[in-house]
């Protein structure tokens, strides 16, 4: 099974690196009223070059997802697929700064933990539970898990993900 790397996180002097999966396209996001913003845009400051900082945790998040570039305020292009082994080998390869890939001058991206990729959900929004004016042209969805690079504990071949169209987080088992 594929795996979609959509984006990057850094916090200094460490860079993270956001897993996840991709499907058919989905209906607009929904903010419901009365539900309070986990992230609102205040908590976000722009940190150049594509990549945005959350405020609150000290992450600084590429604000494309991996495949696709930033240009011109927004993201374009198509997402790429990756294993759960790939992520990390994708992210070694940003590091090093391959070809087809952006590591906006950092070398040292990763992929997150649970609590760091956790920081990031939009509490108060689905479908998908994410600041989409801090990632614009969110890639269209249905089933956008992102892994993270905490294992299940006792499991080998687990790691947990969060399911951003409804904040939901399992522990599927990662494919290689």
């Amino acid at each position: 099974m594929a795996i979609p790397i959509r984006w990057f996180a850094r916090i200094a002097p460490m860079m993270w690196i956001i897993v996840l999966l991709a499907g058919p396209a989905w209906a607009q996001q929904a903010c419901p009223e009365g539900y309070a913003l986990t992230t609102p845009s205040g908590d976000f400051a722009d940190a150049g070059a594509g990549m945005v900082t959350h405020t609150p945790t000290g992450l600084v998040w590429k604000r494309c997802a991996e495949g696709q570039i930033w240009a011109s305020g927004t993201c374009t292009g198509s997402s790429a697929f990756y294993t759960w082994q790939g992520a990390f080998a994708r992210a070694d390869a940003v590091n090093a700064g391959v070809a087809g890939t952006q590591n906006m001058s950092y070398s040292d991206w990763r992929v997150p933990n649970l609590n760091e990729l956790q920081s990031l959900v939009e509490q108060g929004c689905f479908w998908p539970a994410i600041n989409l004016s801090q990632f614009p042209n969110f890639p269209p969805l249905t089933e956008d898990y992102f892994w993270s690079a905490s294992p299940v504990a006792g499991s080998s071949d687990h790691a947990w993900l969060i399911d951003l169209s409804l904040i939901h987080i399992s522990e599927p088992t990662r494919p290689y």
